[in-house]
């Protein structure tokens, strides 16, 4: 007796491939959106950094030496002249010494506004007389635009002997920095204070002061 006689069976349906080619389509289709979306949000967000820049430019502040003297003429202290060649006024002028480490600060009591094209005379008092000879001498120097944004501008000096055979301190380094930082509410800005206070409003803020005054 014959064994039962086996089909086979092709789908051969028009309809399954039809549905399987769309489907195809379908994923290509949703790559394709997803890199454009991508694409999109990485344009868009270029286009607002340069705007910001392009904004913030317009008030920068632009600290470079005025010339390259070391005022030494004051036992205790040294001086050199800054000129702002930005857009915008330099605020909160500040500045502090180093060699081998910090080493005095601006005498308080100095100007600290330059505004576009002027000159400012800083003066950094010293810890010691001489004990600075030998060595590379940078003046750090601070300060913040209108919108209280920080810019530092470092210069390096070094003894540099003149036909004269004196060896006077001379400025030969400028280096103009950019950060991502604003004036803090230490320093009395109104914007700052708001921002602060905003902060210590946030719920999880306000959780960790519960909790740190729990455990007290």
């Amino acid at each position: 007796m014959a064994g039962p006689t086996k089909l086979h069976v092709h789908n051969d349906d028009p309809f399954h491939h039809y549905a399987s080619g769309v489907e195809t389509l379908v994923a290509v289709g949703t790559l394709a959106l997803a890199v454009f979306t991508a694409y999109l949000a990485w344009a868009t967000r270029s286009l607002a950094v340069a705007a910001t820049e392009d904004q913030r430019s317009k008030w920068r502040p632009i600290l470079i030496p005025a010339n390259q003297d070391v005022d030494e003429s004051v036992p205790g202290e040294l001086g050199i002249q800054v000129r702002n060649v930005g857009q915008g006024p330099a605020l909160g002028v500040h500045g502090q010494l180093r060699i081998k480490g910090p080493s005095g600060a601006v005498i308080p009591g100095n100007p600290n506004v330059a505004l576009v094209g002027e000159v400012l005379e800083l003066r950094f008092s010293l810890r010691e007389r001489d004990f600075w000879r030998g060595y590379v001498v940078r003046f750090e120097v601070t300060c913040y635009d209108i919108k209280e944004w920080w810019h530092v501008t470092d210069f390096t000096a070094t003894i540099r002997e003149q036909p004269d055979g004196s060896t006077p301190l001379k400025i030969n380094g400028t280096f103009v920095n950019e950060t991502e930082r604003r004036v803090g509410a230490v320093h009395g800005s109104r914007r700052a204070k708001e921002d602060a206070e905003r902060h210590e409003k946030r719920p999880w803020n306000r959780l960790r002061r519960a909790a740190r005054l729990t455990r007290g």
